[in-house]
């Protein structure tokens, strides 16, 4: 046993009625902006009403009878989690249960339901801040239902079904992956290609970076399979390794974007186009002042609502991504909204110094379009773990043209304002560059350096300038 239900009567009736009003999505061909307006209103109304009875947090802040979502305020992960029980409708819930739960590696271990009805999702802390988020079989059931319309799943793909790494995505529980064939990073790519070639595998699922690495072992005679469907989840696929996939096996590989959080999100199509949920969750694309963005605005700022999950509600959620939003109607003629681009995360901050000697906070990210446009790049990860030092570990094939890429990225840094660090391109090795924890967000990343450390390391260089001038 892992402890009891602890929700109340009128909670548990309620969550049950609140469920039911979010597991409703409209037909793909009953998508209209109004329609999905209209159906976003039921659910941040029925989900309103349920924190504003049974959510402390939401209770104090008196909101009306008829919840809208203008009324609710903007909540981000340290608030949620450091709010905690008051953020959520269990009792008695603590920040520290829910991190004693989650294993530092969701492989290990016997898996089990937190008081016998949640399966709980740790974030990767990207943002700066872990975040731990309940999801029943509800919450699982209805975003099946919203994502399966864009994208088939996993119980629909065809088999043998393998997952060429480890994929953390679903509630174990749900007995979605009981036929699915796993093979973890662990093996090597010598063991994952022999075991590959016996199964013939139907439907592939992995990491963008180890799927595209088996490509090109299919491309050198190695690997020989022939998958009719190819899903890649749980980073950005870079143009790359798309072409690389489709190349080696006559497949576009199917993208969804999501978050521990919410869930699926959006769906990419054929035409590069993210496609967004919207009727699932709800999308405030802003600037960094607070403003819509128009259509081809980078929003610096996106706010989610996640139209499910009453007992943990997700309301106006500051994610910490950038994304472009795309054309409201795409080429390809499937419904709801679009985002162009998914960028990565906005609190991905390198701590440099500007010309003057003082702290400067810039996004990791605008390193990353120097990067992907670097032919032969199959792999890189920016690390930034000493002041005045940044790494960038690549695998590349052919190799790259390491000069000229060390004096792109430092004129992109000079060009937003910094004093270049000293940039150092090393020799990424496989499958470190893949390893990452799981239910890692964005893997190209590694920082270890903030605004302190790195006033502590200007304010030593100024010392040490003040010292030999003397």
């Amino acid at each position: 046993m892992t402890g009891a239900r602890t929700l109340s009567s009128d909670a548990e009736r309620e969550s049950a009625h609140v469920a039911a009003t979010c597991d409703q999505h409209l037909p793909i061909d009953q998508v209209s902006p109004a329609a999905v307006a209209d159906l976003v209103e039921q659910k941040v109304a029925a989900l309103g009403g349920f924190a504003r009875r049974h959510v402390p947090h939401y209770a104090d802040l008196g909101l009306p009878a008829q919840v809208v979502l203008d009324d609710l305020p903007v909540m981000d992960k340290s608030t949620l989690m450091l709010g905690l029980p008051r953020t959520v409708a269990e009792p008695d819930l603590q920040l520290e249960d829910l991190r004693r739960w989650v294993p530092t590696d969701e492989r290990d271990g016997p898996f089990q339901l937190f008081r016998d009805r949640y399966y709980v999702r740790r974030t990767s802390g990207t943002t700066g801040f872990v975040g731990f988020f309940l999801w029943d079989e509800p919450q699982a059931t209805a975003a099946s239902h919203a994502q399966r319309r864009l994208l088939p799943a996993v119980s629909e793909l065809p088999r043998p079904l393998v997952a060429v790494s480890p994929v953390i995505a679903l509630p174990r529980y749900s007995n979605i992956l009981a036929d699915m064939h796993t093979l973890p990073l662990g093996l090597g790519t010598t063991e994952v290609v022999d075991r590959l070639n016996r199964l013939q595998p139907a439907s592939v699922i992995g990491s963008p970076a180890f799927t595209a690495s088996l490509a090109e072992e299919q491309l050198a005679g190695r690997l020989r399979i022939a998958p009719r469907v190819v899903h890649v989840w749980t980073e950005r696929c870079l143009p790359h390794q798309r072409q690389l996939i489709i190349e080696a096996w006559g497949v576009d590989p199917a993208e969804p974007y999501g978050t521990s959080e919410t869930s699926g999100i959006a769906v990419r199509c054929p035409q590069g186009n993210f496609h967004v949920l919207a009727d699932h969750v709800h999308l405030e694309l802003l600037d960094r002042n607070g403003r819509p963005v128009p259509v081809g605005g980078v929003a610096e700022r996106v706010l989610a609502t996640r139209l499910c999950g009453p007992v943990q509600p997700v309301l106006r959620y500051e994610l910490g991504d950038v994304v472009v939003r795309g054309p409201d109607e795409c080429p390809c003629g499937r419904p709801f909204p679009t985002l162009s681009e998914i960028r990565g995360r906005t609190r991905a901050r390198l701590w440099l110094s500007d010309p003057q000697g003082r702290p400067l906070a810039l996004s990791a990210f605008l390193l990353i379009p120097v990067l992907e446009d670097t032919v032969g790049l199959v792999r890189y990860q920016l690390r930034y773990d000493v002041p005045g030092r940044l790494e960038v570990a690549i695998v590349a094939r052919p190799a790259v043209d390491r000069p000229r890429l060390t004096a792109a990225l430092t004129e992109a840094l000079r060009a937003a304002g910094a004093e270049p660090p000293v940039v150092a391109i090393v020799d990424g090795t496989i499958p470190d560059l893949w390893a990452a924890p799981p239910g890692t967000k964005d893997h190209h990343v590694r920082i270890g350096v903030d605004e302190s450390d790195v006033e502590d390391w200007l304010r030593r260089r100024r010392q040490s300038g003040a010292a030999d001038q003397a």
